[in-house]
């Protein structure tokens, strides 16, 4: 019997176009995943109200709605689905920060953005 293996479904909420395309390359060529991208947090509020992700690659200093606010709704379960893990990323938060979400069990990474600390937190993910 063939089960088809489920999708895994990463959705990277940032606006700037050169890190979207990089992050993009860097997660299709080292994981096997399905991304969705949104610019801004109306786009991305949509997408979490219609769709089931495992992972959101969330980055704080979005248009229209900030980060900080979808990352409050995920979290109080205002969204019809909740993604599985959240990972934020910013060039907004500082290590003390940084720590903040740690403590809440929340990956996050400051910007510029490493592809092998991203690497090492998505090991324990995907």
């Amino acid at each position: 019997m063939d089960f088809e293996k489920e999708i895994y479904k990463v959705l990277v909420i940032e606006d700037e176009p050169d890190l979207v395309e990089l992050m993009i390359t860097h997660l299709e060529s080292r994981y096997d995943v399905k991304i969705f991208h949104s610019v801004d947090g109306i786009d991305a509020q949509f997408k979490l109200n219609n769709d089931k992700f495992n992972l959101v690659i969330l980055d704080f200093n979005i248009p229209k709605v900030p980060g900080t606010q979808i990352l409050k709704r995920i979290y109080a379960k205002e969204f019809r689905f909740k993604p599985d893990k959240v990972i934020v990323i910013s060039g907004m938060i500082d290590e003390e920060a940084c720590q903040k979400f740690q403590d809440k069990n929340i990956p996050s990474l400051m910007k510029p953005l490493s592809y092998d600390d991203l690497d090492k937190i998505l090991e324990g993910i995907i």
